[in-house]
């Protein structure tokens, strides 16, 4: 499969590979005009030593350069993707393109051409260039080598963007969607960044999540007003956010729990701004909270704080940015309904927020308000499903915990486990 591969410029060098951890890509040598820097599509990459080293995230290098990188090539893959829906999870196969889930598949959002559940990975059927996935209450989607996405599942509300309101339990190309980096998807609907910094979104559109000035929901792509230079997009279940080029974050849709960070508890149509964050990187939504690493592997949230997910030591609610306590070195943070959790620079994950099917992973169920370690160790990526977390370690393997009624954790049975347990 190939992937895409950016110019980058040699003042990038001053950044170290210990910023975004250990290599995981394989052999190279510099291009034909003697440039030795690639991206994988999530990190900036060196050349060094015959070896792929991550040297910065994308979302860093657009800060630094204030545009996108020129393609001039193609790169290895990199490693597999994971992402937790509602009561589903899908990956990426090692080694390919393909796509495997388990779970919940009431509406056919495994992709495999049926509609029965499953505790252990099926194939998506027809998928061999998946990059990246995004993961709803009951559908799907993947963004593809060619930079187009398709969806499966559920399209009652049009998450498919296919242009039609008709489910499918095989993937469907969202129609008129070229250019996308990045997809991500929530309760019912589904937004892509594209390469030129702007965001199309579709699906429902109750509380003015699709961010294009209306409340009419749409089964085709649709623009962001005012978004021109995203660098990363994360879907909640009725609100959407954008980190921006210069750091700074844009939220839209429902706010009755402060989730877009505004200051104010009323609702927008529109983006919106953050208060309190800058230099944002990795975001994701949850259910009515948002949160974003900062420098430093700092995290902020804001939103809906009741069973503690924002982080800040406190069961409350913030309708501007708060700092999570005591953490730092995050790399990437991922939300469930009402928990986080963020990858450390130390391949170790914490998690903080609701815990009762054992989300957290730290073998309790108690609730955090703060960040626990959760059990394990070597990870190199983090998803949360709406009551469960999955993750991949080393030597690619997967393995989930939380709530497991319909076989999410993919382990061949139906039990809930507050640990990590391994998928098959």
């Amino acid at each position: 499969m190939k992937k895409l591969l950016f110019a980058v410029v040699p003042l990038l060098m001053v950044a170290s590979a210990c910023q975004v951890g250990v290599s995981m890509w394989t052999s190279c040598s510099p291009a034909a005009d003697g440039n030795p820097f690639g991206t994988d599509g999530e990190y900036v990459l060196a050349c060094q030593g015959g070896e792929w080293v991550p040297i910065m995230t994308i979302g860093e290098y657009l800060r630094i350069r204030g545009g996108m990188p020129t393609i001039i090539g193609s790169l290895p893959e990199q490693p597999s993707r994971i992402a937790g829906g509602d009561a589903h999870s899908c990956a990426r196969a090692t080694g390919s393109g393909r796509v495997e889930c388990w779970g919940a598949n009431d509406e056919g959002q495994l992709g495999n051409g049926t509609e029965d559940d499953s505790s252990s990975p099926v194939a998506v059927s027809g998928l061999t260039t998946a990059t990246s996935l995004a993961l709803g209450y009951s559908h799907s989607c993947a963004l593809l080598a060619d930079t187009t996405v398709r969806c499966w599942g559920v399209n009652d509300q049009g998450q498919l963007g296919n242009a039609t309101n008709v489910g499918s339990t095989t993937p469907k190309a969202v129609v008129g969607l070229n250019g996308a980096v990045a997809v991500d998807s929530s309760h019912e609907h589904t937004c892509a960044l594209l390469d030129n910094g702007g965001v199309r979104c579709w699906g429902r559109n109750n509380n003015g999540q699709l961010g294009n000035g209306t409340t009419t929901s749409s089964n085709r792509p649709v623009a962001v007003l005012g978004i021109t230079n995203a660098v990363d997009v994360a879907v909640g279940r009725e609100h959407t956010c954008a980190t921006l080029a210069d750091g700074g974050v844009r939220c839209w849709g429902s706010n009755d729990e402060g989730q877009l960070g505004n200051g104010t508890r009323v609702g927008s149509k529109t983006p919106v701004g953050v208060s309190g964050v800058s230099s944002a990187g990795s975001i994701s939504a949850g259910k009515q909270h948002t949160c974003a690493t900062g420098p430093y592997g700092i995290v902020w949230c804001w939103g809906d704080g009741s069973v503690g997910q924002l982080g800040q030591g406190a069961y409350a609610d913030s309708t501007t940015a708060v700092r999570v306590k005591g953490l730092v070195g995050a790399r990437q943070v991922a939300a469930g309904a009402r928990h986080n959790c963020t990858l450390q620079s130390d391949s170790t994950l914490r998690c903080w927020g609701k815990n009762d099917d054992g989300q957290l992973g730290n073998g309790t169920l108690d609730k955090a308000n703060a960040p626990v370690k959760a059990l394990g160790g070597n990870y190199s990526e983090v998803a949360a499903g709406t009551y469960h977390t999955c993750a991949r370690a080393a030597g690619a393997t997967d393995w989930c915990w939380g709530f497991n009624k319909y076989g999410q954790l993919g382990n061949g049975n139906k039990v809930s486990s507050h640990h990590p347990v391994r998928v098959v």
